[in-house]
């Protein structure tokens, strides 16, 4: 026996399964993860929507399952105004429609959920299959592992429905630098084509953060092809065709989505909101905007209790440098925790780098300053980045002498480490109690009641904007249970006579108590409450 094949025997079995099963080591991954996912759903607690985010995320869902871009404008549409929803000149979803088209998937196989779930393996397939572009295809596949058991993205991720934004741009810019690392061989059409679908998912999922890391990825990738077509290098032609087919069907679908939602081509939904229901600005070197022509209190008390905090500090230098750090910081630990975070900064330190390393870097640099220069950050806003970062985790680690020197075992236990740690933090996000979880209990309770009903909903003084109560379907008449928000003791009559045939009920958001003020039959003043003790 040979000392190569000796040595290949004796090698751990990742290296082996990374080496010789291809396929089976981008799926092995992707199917734990979506195990992972489904068995945190039940035997811990099955999702349900309860944030502004997530409702708005599931009427795109709705709409996309029943074959709509959007929605008509409901004629009573000003007692149905709601965070993160557009009423005019269409009622839809403000976010960009890619997640919608991800929980449309998950309705027509039973539950927008499942949708969540496939796009959560297909993000760890898509990063294993990026890793191995770049590094030893046995550190790709335990890469791809530990992203499968990352407690805080498998939580905040895998068990709610407004994840799709950060994990959709996780997975297209893993298909963005993938593509790039097979274009440093030459790569065909199958690459140019992932290359451009990865554009366009940025652009359909994530627009500005995608952009952030999708430009130094498109500058590299020019110089590379440019470099080749002066040179007629063979395929470098049949490259920059596929890339221009696949990115300008994801340009002509947006052109398109925008159209129907906004009227506009150039306007998307997400700036239209903006434009129509807040006054802070979405980046700090914008100026604050006018009152708006659509204000709806609870929003209103959002922005300036949420928003414009941020934006004030961050205008002056010293608020927007360290709040600029502490994004940067943050973002770190929720990704790479504080094991690797302090691992990475070793391995910058301990070795020089690699024109790849200094790239990664770059590309880091320019999503970092951009972000911090957002009004409004979370850690998901981040996700199209965090493949990047981790990226120049694995190539680090696999060029350093600690790891070549130990066989892997440093890798290994890192590794190990991370997973305790993100297991510990991702506890924070399990199923709430309380007011946020308030509405969906008096959901089920009015399920189980005989026909169709009406819940208003008036808000007091001392209101928390963060709870919304006012959330529905994308066919608001045709839906079992209708929430309205009213403001005057007049807006009760308006829509008890449009709704004639509901049962009509007032919530009491202090309290936590529904009072019916008419059954479904019509017959007025029956005394019949029904309280929630959270």
């Amino acid at each position: 026996m040979s000392r190569a094949s000796a040595e290949g025997r004796l090698a751990p079995w990742w290296k082996r399964w990374g080496e010789d099963r291809v396929w089976p080591s981008l799926c092995l991954p992707a199917v734990l993860a979506i195990a992972a996912c489904f068995c945190l759903a039940h035997f811990f607690w099955w999702p349900r929507p309860i944030i502004h985010d997530e409702f708005s995320y599931l009427l795109a869902g709705e709409t996309f399952a029943e074959g709509r871009l959007t929605n008509p404008t409901h004629p009573l549409h000003r007692y149905f105004e709601t965070f993160g929803v557009l009423q005019e000149p269409s009622y839809m979803s403000k976010y960009p429609p890619l997640p919608g088209l991800a929980l449309a998937l998950g309705i027509w196989l039973g539950d927008p959920i499942y949708g969540i779930w496939l796009c959560y393996g297909l993000m760890v397939g898509s990063f294993v299959w990026m890793l191995r572009q770049w590094v030893p295809a046995g550190v790709a596949l335990l890469g791809g592992m530990a992203l499968a058991f990352h407690g805080q993205l498998l939580m905040s991720w895998g068990g709610n429905f407004y994840a799709g934004g950060g994990l959709l741009g996780f997975t297209f810019a893993c298909w963005v630098y993938g593509s790039l690392g097979q274009m440093r061989g030459g790569g065909g059409w199958r690459t140019g084509i992932l290359f451009g679908a990865g554009l366009s998912g940025l652009m359909l999922s994530r627009p500005y953060e995608g952009f952030l890391v999708a430009l130094p990825a498109t500058l590299i990738a020019s110089a590379w092809l440019l470099k080749r077509l002066f040179k007629r290098r063979a395929g470098a032609r049949v490259v920059v065709a596929a890339v221009l087919i696949s990115f300008g069907a994801g340009v002509f679908f947006q052109g398109l989505y925008n159209h129907r939602v906004t009227g506009n081509v150039l306007q998307m939904p997400y700036t239209r909101h903006q434009q129509d229901y807040y006054r802070t600005p979405l980046f700090l070197f914008q100026e604050l905007g006018q009152q708006k022509v659509r204000p709806v209190l609870e929003i209103q008390a959002f922005d300036e209790s949420s928003h414009r905090p941020l934006y004030t500090a961050g205008r002056r230098w010293p608020g927007l440098w360290r709040d600029g750090l502490e994004k940067l910081l943050k973002y770190g630990v929720f990704y790479l925790g504080t094991v690797g975070l302090l691992g990475l900064l070793y391995l910058l330190a301990s070795q020089p780098l690699a024109r790849t390393a200094k790239s990664l870097l770059a590309v880091l640099a320019v999503s970092g300053v951009g972000l911090s220069v957002s009004t409004f950050s979370l850690c998901h806003y981040a996700g199209p980045g965090a493949p990047v970062l981790f990226l120049l985790f694995a190539f680090l680690l696999a060029r350093s002498n600690v790891f070549r020197q130990s066989g892997g075992r440093v890798l290994l236990v890192v590794l190990a480490l991370m997973f305790v740690e993100h297991a510990f933090r991702g506890r924070k996000f399990g199923w709430p109690e309380g007011p946020l979880n308030a509405r969906a209990v008096m959901v089920r309770e009015l399920e189980v009641l005989p026909g169709n009903h009406l819940v208003l909903v008036s808000y007091g003084r001392d209101h928390d904007p963060r709870l919304e109560w006012v959330y529905n379907h994308a066919r608001i008449d045709d839906s079992r249970i209708i929430w309205a928000r009213v403001d005057r003791a007049d807006d009760s009559s308006e829509l008890g006579n449009y709704y004639s045939r509901r049962s009509l009920w007032v919530l009491d958001t202090d309290q936590l108590v529904l009072k019916c003020i008419r059954d479904v039959n019509g017959n007025i003043g029956r005394d019949r409450v029904l309280e929630f003790d959270l």
